[in-house]
This record gives structure tokens, sequence and C-alpha cells, in this order.
């Protein structure tokens, strides 16, 4: 608990207390406009974002380390596992 008393550790937390307050004022906001938007008849977009299914095989399911391995080692069935995600994931 020693830490927590280290004024440059309370100054962090007060940093990131604040940083969540505005993420959370940044939500609500955000909240709204989509209700908004939907009201008015746009399609809205869930999280806005997507992933590359290599990046989900080699970010998220093997690892760095392991993936580059498998690329080297058995590309054809990295290539495999890529082409089964897509469809997962267009889904």
């Amino acid at each position: 608990m020693t830490p927590f008393g280290n004024p440059s550790v309370q100054n962090a937390l007060k940093a990131l207390m604040e940083a969540g307050n505005e993420a959370t004022a940044w939500n609500q906001n955000i909240a709204g406009f989509r209700k908004e938007a939907k009201g008015l008849g746009f399609l809205i977009a869930s999280g806005g974002a997507a992933n590359a299914p290599f990046d989900i095989l080699a970010d998220t399911l093997r690892g760095t380390r392991a993936i580059m391995v498998d690329m080297y080692r058995r590309p054809d069935m990295v290539l495999k596992a890529v082409e089964r995600l897509i469809p997962l994931y267009v889904k």
C-alpha cells in the first residue's frame, strides 16, 4: 500500500480518474447522438471498427511469436485458419 502514498502515484491515479470521467461523459454524448440519429433513420454501426482475420489470429489467438513460427513452418494452415475466420467476422 506504500506506493499509494507517493505523490507521483496519487497524481497518476487522479489523472486516470479524470480520464475515466471524460470517457464516461463522451459515452453519454455518443449514446444520445446515436439515439437521435437512429430515430432519424440513420444506420448505426456497432463500434465502428473491424479487424482483419489475420490480426485476430495473430493478436488474439496465437500471439506474435507463435504466428511467426506458424507462418514459417505451416503457412498453408495459417491461410486456412484466416479463411475460416472470414465468414465468422463478416457475419
